[in-house]
């Protein structure tokens, strides 16, 4: 099975997906997130405005900025690359891609200045690759990061393995609101 097969696959199980199973695993991964020691440590956290399909971080993304982290998002750019922008300005605007993408002026975060990322998936599977939505914006964004990593998903996004490209990269850690990969 290939990567459009895999992306399908996810697709239907998320579509079966209640919305008490979808609350329920968003709050679990929220609390763990908060629970875990790469996030207390971390100072500066890139995040992300959850699509429809992922679990819904938003409120762990506003609890880390109560804690003083500074809160970092992705701004998607037309190259396919991603430029991280600290989220001083909490207003958000649909972008390409259906993306959530922070509005006004927020300043520029160098990769190297980012402690952790938290990154969106379409899949993954339990040795921690992941399957994105086939843009290549965080492959190539995290090519280039050597920090931690961790992705976030339902439980129902688990596949037996993923298919892999010399151009994907494994995670730190994987968590759903049911378990954590690492």
């Amino acid at each position: 099975m290939g990567k459009k097969e895999e992306r399908k696959e996810i697709k239907e199980k998320l579509d079966r997906l209640a919305s008490s199973e979808r609350l329920s695993e968003s709050e679990k991964i929220s609390e763990s997130l908060l629970e875990m020691d790469e996030v207390r440590d971390a100072e500066v956290i890139m995040t992300f405005y959850p699509l429809k399909d992922e679990p819904d971080i938003r409120e762990f993304n506003r609890k880390l900025k109560i804690m003083g982290k500074r809160v970092v998002f992705p701004v998607m750019n037309s190259d396919s690359t991603i430029t991280p922008v600290e989220g001083k300005v909490w207003k958000f605007t649909k972008k390409e891609f259906s993306v959530m993408e922070p509005d006004g002026m927020n300043p520029e975060v160098k990769p190297s200045d980012i402690d952790l990322v938290l990154v969106p998936l379409v899949g993954f599977d339990g040795e921690l690759n992941r399957l994105g939505h086939g843009k290549g914006f965080y492959d190539r964004f995290l090519e280039g990061y050597n920090g931690i990593t961790i992705g976030i998903s339902y439980s129902v996004q688990k596949l037996e393995k993923i298919t892999v490209s010399e151009y994907d990269r494994k995670l730190s850690k994987i968590i759903t609101g049911k378990e954590i990969y690492c």
